[in-house]
């Protein structure tokens, strides 16, 4: 028996998908104080109002019933919820103000915990009839997983040695026969040999002095990853350039166009309709960018999470770092961008995706030595939440030699490998070592 505990937290829930449909400006209310996805009754409600709450976040006008089924609907979630009719009798029944919102969200925080300890009731009950258990155990584990519940504790308890290594045991099953590139390829073979690309769960920070290829180098890994063999699905939120650069840099690297000329105008029918076929043949490629100017990372991660419900997403890309918003203003700077650091890797292990973070670098040694994790720009604390700290070196703005140095790396020792900057391409190209003035013995005793 329930006790009426089902229509309850339904009513709840309703009224509450019905507020933020009224009032989208509660959004934020409901986002800071609910996972509705786990914590409706009704699921498929629940992962709606996940999804209004990111679009609001990321900016998607969501104040009428057109723009709110239409986003349901882009992102399949519109017939769970009984389709617009189901949208409309959300809202033929929603209260007209949000002055019940706070209690229907405690209704439902509370509503969820009783659900889950009902779970615990029965599991325990279970226990109790078993006469080969030790009565202070049942206790002691009813006792933590209450505990849990209340100190909302999603993680309920550890994974044991047996089952973690038993899932590995499957998922290396699975992959059997698969390519040997586990990872997000990078597009330069002796690096993903090295570190196997791009890891769910992991950050790798991009570092290197203004003008030098950073921006050039991840956009193009971001190509290479968004057309290889086995398509990825990549967003790359730049903080610093609009679309049109982006697309600029593009048709530059793709199709051998100048910027120069895209800028002033001094090209032809030819290559626009250059430009207009490589846009049909790319038609199929899951590759997102958006301008996000200041943005914090929570509106980040909600540009993220729309990404991913509507296209997939298997790589973040942040150009760059520094230029995330703060949370706190008032914070010391070298705080703010630790706290930055911290959250972008709390993103990559929330949604489980690889995020590359392009970074600025200090001025001192810039143009002479070889940058190195200590070079990072107003905050020391990047490289140490970073799995992989990687650096593009050039002696000079001008120079084509060229170099990306994996200062730290996870899966492997550091190593460097020499590459050529096209810079009317915006393309880095992998060269021979010993093509290079600088080449080093370590390098060959490593690729041996």
């Amino acid at each position: 028996m329930d006790f009426g505990l089902k229509e309850l937290s339904t009513e709840a829930e309703r009224e509450i998908a019905g507020i933020l449909m009224r009032h989208p400006e509660m959004c934020e209310v409901v986002g800071s104080r609910l996972f509705a996805s786990e914590q409706f009754l009704d699921k498929n409600l629940g992962k709606a109002v996940d999804y209004l709450v990111d679009a609001f976040a990321a900016g998607v006008p969501i104040g009428e019933v057109t723009a709110v089924v239409g986003e349901l609907r882009k992102a399949g979630l519109l017939d769970g919820i009984g389709g617009k009719e189901g949208v409309l009798k959300i809202l033929h029944f929603a209260p007209a103000t949000t002055a019940h919102l706070d209690y229907n969200i405690s209704q439902v925080v509370s509503l969820h915990r009783k659900r889950l300890q009902a779970g615990i009731a029965t599991e325990l009950s279970h226990r109790s009839h078993d006469v080969s258990s030790d009565a202070r155990d049942d206790a002691a584990w009813a006792e933590a997983r209450l505990s849990a519940i209340h100190a909302d504790n999603r993680d309920e308890s550890a994974m044991m040695l047996s089952d973690l290594m038993g899932s590995l045991a499957d998922q290396m099953e699975s992959d059997l026969g698969k390519s040997q590139q586990m990872g997000v390829p990078t597009g330069f073979s002796t690096v993903d040999e090295a570190t196997g690309g791009y890891f769910p769960g992991e950050i790798t920070v991009l570092g290197a002095w203004t003008s030098i290829g950073k921006t050039a180098f991840a956009l193009q890994t971001a190509m290479f990853a968004a057309r290889a063999s086995d398509p990825r699905s990549v967003l790359m939120l730049s903080l610093e350039m609009r679309e049109f650069q982006i697309a600029h840099r593009i048709a530059a690297s793709e199709l051998g166009l100048s910027t120069i000329d895209l800028r002033s105008g001094s090209y032809d029918s030819r290559d626009v309709d250059a430009v207009r076929s490589f846009a049909e043949q790319s038609t199929n490629v899951r590759l997102g960018i958006y301008p996000a100017r200041r943005a914090p990372v929570r509106q980040i991660r909600s540009l993220s999470k729309i990404f991913r419900a509507n296209h997939g997403l298997d790589l973040l890309v942040v150009d760059y770092l520094q230029l995330i918003e703060p949370e706190n203003r008032r914070a010391d700077r070298h705080v703010q961008v630790q706290q930055i650091s911290n959250d972008l890797k709390s993103l990559a292990m929330e949604l489980n995706i690889p995020v590359l973070a392009l970074a600025q670098l200090n001025r001192e040694g810039e143009g002479t030595a070889k940058p190195t994790t200590k070079n990072l720009r107003e905050s020391a604390g990047i490289g140490n939440d970073a799995d992989s700290t990687w650096f593009i070196h050039r002696p000079t703005r001008q120079s084509t030699e060229a170099e990306l140095i994996v200062d730290k790396n996870r899966q492997g020792p550091p190593f460097t490998m020499p590459m050529r900057y096209d810079g009317s391409r915006f393309t880095f190209h992998a060269v021979e070592a010993k093509a290079m003035c600088n080449y080093e013995d370590a390098f060959e005793e490593y690729a041996e």
